[in-house]
């Protein structure tokens, strides 16, 4: 079973996609990376890793994979889904830092013959 982390990650990458692709810019999916070449003038990222943190090495060729195919004059973002690629080297600054949170649900107990009705 997926790490929450993991999941949530792929979770927003989904939503990440849609909006670019409402405005006409569908998305690819690479291994641990998905990307959206899209050059609106909106502050929105044009990549963002998922996966495990241990792909560090992929998401950063992927990264300039992705600059490499965007115009020069467009502004490119990413997001780095772990916090631990050091982008600053290919002229990334900071514009996001939000940590993750998660609540794992509480425990219940069930009526003994009722398996619908959790008791709190």
């Amino acid at each position: 079973m997926p790490a929450p982390l993991e999941i949530a990650t792929r979770n927003f990458v989904g939503h990440y996609q849609a909006i670019p692709y409402a405005l006409g810019s569908p998305g690819t999916e690479r291994p641990y990376f998905s990307t959206n070449q899209h050059t609106f003038d909106i502050p929105y990222p044009n990549g963002i890793t998922y996966g495990v943190a241990e792909y560090a090495q992929t998401h950063m060729v992927q990264i300039q994979q992705l600059l490499a195919g965007q115009p020069s004059a467009a502004e490119t973002g990413a997001v780095d889904s772990y916090s631990n690629l050091g982008m600053q080297d290919l002229g990334f600054g900071t514009k996001l830092d939000t940590p993750w949170s998660l609540r794992e649900p509480a425990l219940r107990r069930r009526v003994s013959g009722d398996r619908r009705r959790p008791i709190p």
